[in-house]
């Protein structure tokens, strides 16, 4: 359910958590986080993570609730003009955002390569390879 007014209530998450989410680049917070969006406007989010960037829209549309006031007698005539006159004719599609993240491979470490002589060494010669 939308609920009713002019905002609605719209989620986002992320996979893993802790994405910056903004909608019409204002910042909201980390995922997983809710925000109130005005039902009469298309909404575009971003979500970064990692230095990783996706972007989704949230179109606005009619409120599929209304017509239960009508058809279902939820309300009738009155409730259809109290929803349009509140702002709640609009509804938010989707209610809930939820991005997936590719989470980038380990840096791999690499050892520094160990001395190999090429030629036995010998007593003598010890002092001389271990000062290299």
């Amino acid at each position: 359910m939308t609920g009713s007014g002019p905002a609605q209530s719209v989620r986002f998450t992320s996979e893993p958590r802790g994405a910056t989410v903004y909608v019409d680049d204002n910042r909201i917070g980390e995922t997983p986080v809710a925000a109130e969006l005005t039902r009469k406007d298309h909404h575009q989010v971003r979500m970064e993570l990692r230095g990783d960037s996706q972007t989704a829209l949230i179109d606005h549309g009619c409120n599929l609730w209304m017509i239960g006031n009508v058809v279902f007698g939820l309300g009738g005539v009155i409730g259809l003009v109290v929803d349009l006159c509140s702002g709640a004719g609009d509804a938010l599609n989707p209610n809930e955002v939820k991005m997936r993240f590719t989470t980038p491979p380990a840096p791999t470490v690499t050892a520094p390569p160990i001395y190999q002589p090429t030629q036995p060494v010998t007593p003598d010669q010890s002092d001389d390879v271990m000062k290299r």
